[in-house]
């Protein structure tokens, strides 16, 4: 049953994706230059071991914000998982997920496509030959449920703080935990 006043839709009626590019490494430097900007790279967003990697800016079509959202489109590591929080020019192992803001908010997204539902759909819609892969033909038939635009911008806020809370609180639990290890020893 869908509340009054919300839509069913899918994905591809309210955004439109943009794939990344594909550098090849000899032209990757590992440290900043002039015109160069960041290259993302899936490591980049499921390991913190790697470090960055600059490419020459490509110009706006490859480009994210923090605030953009990006969908890791291949591999075991994350096929299908929703990123966000760095700038940068994307790879092509990634791809930018742009709303048509007057649909639907870029946070209320951030919420809705990171639930254990829509993983799921996408990893039992995912291709698979050597590595999981999704595709914009699958990513687009994501089911969503929109609320107005004033209740998504309600909703995001609401769940954002409870994230910052839950990371807080996580973030003392580990401190608490070391220091305990400290005082044992």
């Amino acid at each position: 049953m869908v509340p009054e006043g919300w839509e069913r839709k899918y994905l591809e009626e309210v955004t439109q994706f943009s794939q990344g590019i594909q550098v090849a490494v000899d032209e990757q430097s590992p440290i900043p230059k002039p015109g160069y900007v960041r290259f993302l790279r899936i490591s980049d967003f499921v390991s913190s071991s790697e470090l960055p990697r600059y490419i020459p800016n490509p110009g706006d079509r490859f480009m994210v914000s923090n605030a953009d959202l990006s969908m890791i489109r291949y591999g075991s590591a994350g096929a299908g998982d929703l990123v966000r929080g760095i700038s940068g020019a994307i790879a092509n192992n990634l791809f930018r997920i742009l709303p048509d803001e007057s649909k639907a908010l870029k946070d209320f997204l951030w919420i809705y496509l990171r639930q254990d539902n829509v993983k799921h759909f996408l990893f039992g819609n995912s291709t698979s030959s050597t590595m999981p892969a999704v595709s914009f033909k699958v990513v687009g038939k994501v089911p969503i449920l929109l609320p107005p635009l004033p209740e998504q911008k309600k909703i995001a806020q609401i769940l954002s703080t409870w994230d910052q809370a839950i990371t807080a609180t996580e973030r003392l639990l580990e401190n608490s935990q070391q220091r305990k290890k400290g005082l044992m020893q």
